[in-house]
């Protein structure tokens, strides 16, 4: 799901996507949480496609009912990378963790 962004290659959301990117492009993922709990800094990472670059908040946004995170991936070899985002809430039911698949071209 793409939100309110201007590339499509940053999603904005809490749930699990799939998305593909080319060996060398950028992805970021833009996380956001409602309440208490932030997302783990680094995400893990299953695969060798992808590596992590970092992680940052969006320039002037400030939301109060809870964190906003944007995590930075370059593509590194062609193959699949599953990121997990873990939630720091303990209450998975309404903080869950989110997964996401990258395919690397």
């Amino acid at each position: 799901m793409v939100g309110c962004h201007p590339s499509p290659l940053e999603p904005y959301r809490a749930t699990s996507t799939s998305s593909s990117i080319a060996v060398g492009q950028e992805i970021d993922f833009w996380m956001s949480t409602v309440g208490p709990g932030s997302y783990l800094t680094p995400p893990s990472l299953s695969g060798p496609a992808l590596v992590f670059l970092g992680e940052t908040s969006p320039p002037g946004v400030v939301v109060p009912s809870g964190s906003q995170q944007i995590f930075h991936f370059k593509g590194v070899a062609s193959g699949t990378s599953i990121v997990v985002f873990q939630n720091t809430n303990p209450d998975k039911t309404h903080y869950p963790d989110v997964s996401d698949t990258v395919f690397v071209r």
